[in-house]
């Protein structure tokens, strides 16, 4: 008998698989761990506002002798929905409510049976869930969710790569895939060129949903070692992914467009792109977030400074010989105040 509740909880057990050559590929884990248990006191902190698409399953556990209908019916389900939340770890959000214990989320919702299965769109209102239909089979409930993904798409979030605890944060321990879209200098573009760089990887983001991946942008030479880790040496904008789990790491090659960088990531998610490995990630700089102006400077001469605009510090430059200068290769001793 022990050795048999011993196998049903996981002890002793050890699981293993072959690794696919991408970069999605992540080792067996246990179950269990992939299903959240949700609470009276948790189920709000948990889902409202949440960018997550979430399968949240209500079922009983208070059954008198097994006669209750639903008995059966929950224990069956049980091991498919643990199975489903395995194999859409990073992309959907599994739950579970136990109904007859947590008595005002079932009057909450209006659960009348168990099991029932609710869906929560992404975007943290969750006052009106749409309730699950399909079949009650681990890959019923992967393509449910899949198909409820591409109808309801969660806003992909685009953080600037400020320093070490953004990367350690929002990348390493996400234990996705972060893409790192290295941007041209913002005296190069202003501030409305960089805007529309943010909106090509946007664009790009949004049209995969259903990819566990994680997305971020530093300007050129802001992250010196992380771009010398990967070998940038001009060519902005260009596009990083990082498996941090695989130590692992590919480089987009072809025009910053939408579509390029759409295809990049499906071609990632497939095995098609070549990686390169790397033994560990470099510590990065702390640097100032972007406030959304165009680039400023201060420009000092021996005791005296003064802000210049660089266009007419350009056309004094031009005016004195030095040709065609761009912003990023002026050597003057700078101070940034943006």
């Amino acid at each position: 008998m022990r050795s048999l509740v011993d196998r049903r909880r996981g002890v002793g057990s050890q699981k293993s698989s072959s690794e696919p050559q991408s970069m999605n590929s992540q080792k067996q884990e246990n179950a269990e761990e992939n299903v959240i248990v949700l609470t009276d006191a948790n189920f709000d902190s948990y889902l409202k506002g949440s960018n997550d698409l979430w399968m949240v399953k209500f079922f009983g556990t208070l059954c008198s002798n097994q006669l209750a209908p639903w008995c059966g019916h929950c224990k069956n389900m049980a091991q498919a929905w643990k199975e489903a939340a395995r194999r859409l770890k990073g992309k959907v959000k599994f739950a579970e409510v136990d109904a007859t214990v947590q008595k005002s989320l079932g009057q909450r919702f209006g659960i009348n049976g168990y099991p029932t299965l609710k869906v929560f769109p992404p975007g943290g209102d969750i006052g009106s869930p749409l309730d699950y239909q399909g079949e009650r089979s681990a890959d019923a409930f992967e393509s449910g969710a899949l198909e409820y993904l591409r109808k309801y798409p969660a806003k992909k979030e685009i953080l600037q790569l400020t320093g070490e605890e953004v990367m350690q944060s929002k990348c390493v321990d996400k234990k996705g895939i972060c893409l790192i879209s290295f941007l041209p200098h913002l005296a190069d573009t202003k501030a409305s060129g960089r805007r529309d760089y943010l909106k090509t990887l946007e664009d790009a983001a949004n049209k995969n949903p259903q990819y566990p991946f994680y997305y971020f942008w530093a300007q050129a030479y802001d992250q010196k070692t992380l771009e010398k880790m990967f070998n940038l040496g001009s060519g902005y904008p260009t596009v990083v992914a990082i498996s941090p789990s695989k130590q692992k790491y590919a480089v987009m090659r072809g025009a910053y467009t939408a579509e390029t960088v759409s295809s990049f990531i499906r071609d990632l998610m497939h095995g098609y792109e070549r990686l390169y490995e790397y033994k560990e990630l470099p510590k990065l700089e702390n640097i100032k977030p972007w406030d959304g102006s165009d680039y400023k400077d201060e420009l000092c001469f021996t005791f005296t400074c003064s802000h210049i605009d660089y266009h007419l510090l350009l056309g004094v430059l031009g005016f004195w010989g030095f040709g065609a200068v761009s912003y990023t290769h002026l050597t003057l001793p700078t101070t940034p105040y943006v």
